[in-house]
């Protein structure tokens, strides 16, 4: 009997990827997710910013409109100085405004006369706590304090 061997052809055009290819594949795909996980991070504090600020300018918007509501005379248009930290009005004293929206620590307003005669100038100065600029996990009332600031002008009805 004789023995007949079996070639067996080698061929390099065998599908399939290496064990390379797949670790090279898999870290380009873990860079990706890395960096799709920083962009919704970022995405995330924009949007936290953007509530903030929005709740700060309402609540400045609605001293201005509780301020609108007043007389020309009433005592809430009383001169005082801008530069004087004591000489300011505060809008949780004079209009009873207890409920701030979240994050706003005060609002305060400051009245000087008008360049035109029988108006008066007020500056609404609404302070936030910026919780993501500067988060303090330790405390958040350490967080930092900014301030935004709305300008009107009221003239007296003749």
């Amino acid at each position: 009997m004789k023995l007949t061997r079996l070639k067996h052809k080698h061929s390099f055009t065998e599908e399939g990827f290496t064990l390379i290819e797949v670790v090279i594949a898999l870290g380009v795909v873990a860079i990706g997710i890395l960096s799709l996980m920083a962009l919704q991070l970022n995405t995330i504090k924009g949007n936290a910013f953007a509530n903030t600020m929005t709740r700060a300018t309402y609540t400045g918007s609605d001293v201005i409109e509780l301020l609108l509501a007043k007389p020309y005379s009433d005592p809430v248009y009383a001169s005082n100085d801008p530069n004087d930290v004591d000489d300011k009005h505060k809008a949780e004293e004079e209009l009873g405004a207890a409920n701030l929206a979240s994050g706003v620590t005060g609002v305060t307003w400051t009245v000087i006369p008008g360049i035109v005669a029988n108006t008066k100038d007020i500056t609404v100065n609404v302070a936030y706590r910026d919780n993501v600029a500067n988060p303090n996990k330790n405390d958040p009332n350490k967080s930092d304090i900014k301030n935004l600031i709305l300008k009107f002008s009221r003239g007296k009805l003749l």
